[in-house]
């Protein structure tokens, strides 16, 4: 990549740069609704890229935009953590 060998930057924080700049291209053109919603792009090796959205899991539901129900949460992770 140039912005690595001809500007000599840490090729970790170039990785930050580009996940940054998808995040927020996906919350400022409307595909994510909730402009606060935490996101985690992971980038593979091969140059496929990942997008998940966290939600705070939790036994009763008061906001349906950050939060999980437990038993919702099983069906994305084995063991979700409340």
């Amino acid at each position: 990549m140039l912005l690595i060998k001809d500007y000599k930057f840490n090729p970790v924080q170039v990785m930050e740069m580009v996940k940054l700049g998808i995040k927020t291209a996906l919350k400022k053109d409307g595909l994510v609704e909730d402009r606060k919603a935490v996101l985690q792009i992971k980038i593979e090796a091969d140059g496929s890229i990942k997008v998940f959205r966290e939600y705070t899991v939790v036994e009763e539901l008061e906001d349906e935009d950050k939060e999980l129900l437990t038993d919702e949460a099983l069906e994305y992770v084995d063991d979700p953590q409340i």
